[in-house]
């Protein structure tokens, strides 16, 4: 781990962390630089002093583990023109009480929400067209998530470990629903799914936890 100033972590994406407010600052235009957190390592993986992500606009894809383990984050703000939140992007930020991703955002990655234990509240964006694997796994504190009306895919195992998670909203959107995506979600109640039953069907549903007890809410009757 390295004290942080200002640089480059993008051909055209730049930083600034203020060490008074705590707060790092991305700026400039276009993707993030990839980093496979082995050979090439994120210069925020595990900052211990920002506080506060801020994610400008024009900034087109946070890249895989670009924060992963900066685990004193209490707040992010993703800009308006991200549309891929990569793989273990925001993974083990522990502090961190409210994600609210915007419309732009097309693809939420493997693990990208993973382990974030004090994740109360996720909005999602219109946009959102596939949530991948285990993205909020472990986020202990989620009671309810509502899935966009344009989402098409859900990964397995999206939810899992979500022990207080009791309701989610399912779009009748949805094509293919991954293996328990609600596992070991011990509070789990219901699913309200916006269409019918003869809808949902259509959809390709790998399993849906059948060791849970719930109830599917069909909102257009069954």
């Amino acid at each position: 781990m390295k004290n942080l100033t200002n640089g480059q972590c993008g051909d055209n994406v730049f930083y600034e962390f203020n060490p008074e407010s705590c707060v790092l600052t991305l700026s400039g235009s276009g993707e993030m630089e990839d980093y496979n957190g082995i050979e090439t390592v994120s210069p925020f993986y595990r900052q211990r002093y920002i506080k506060e992500i801020v994610i400008g606009d024009n900034i087109t894809k946070i890249s895989a583990h670009a924060f992963e383990k900066c685990i004193m984050v209490e707040r992010i703000s993703i800009g308006k023109d991200v549309e891929i939140i990569d793989k273990f992007a925001f993974d083990y930020l522990p502090f961190l009480e409210r994600a609210v991703i915007p419309d732009s955002v097309r693809i939420i990655g493997y693990r990208a929400f993973a382990n974030c234990r004090g994740l109360k509240s996720v909005e999602m964006g219109r946009g959102v067209k596939r949530i991948e694997n285990f993205a909020f796994a472990h986020c202990c504190k989620l009671e309810e998530v509502v899935i966009p009306d344009s989402t098409e895919l859900i990964g397995c195992m999206v939810f899992a470990y979500c022990y207080n998670l009791k309701t989610a909203v399912f779009p009748k959107s949805l094509c293919w629903i991954g293996s328990d995506i609600f596992m070991l979600c011990r509070s789990f109640e219901k699913i309200y799914y916006k269409g019918s039953r003869e809808e949902l069907k259509k959809a390709t549903i790998a399993s849906l936890d059948h060791e849970l007890e719930y109830e599917i809410v069909y909102l257009e009757g069954e």
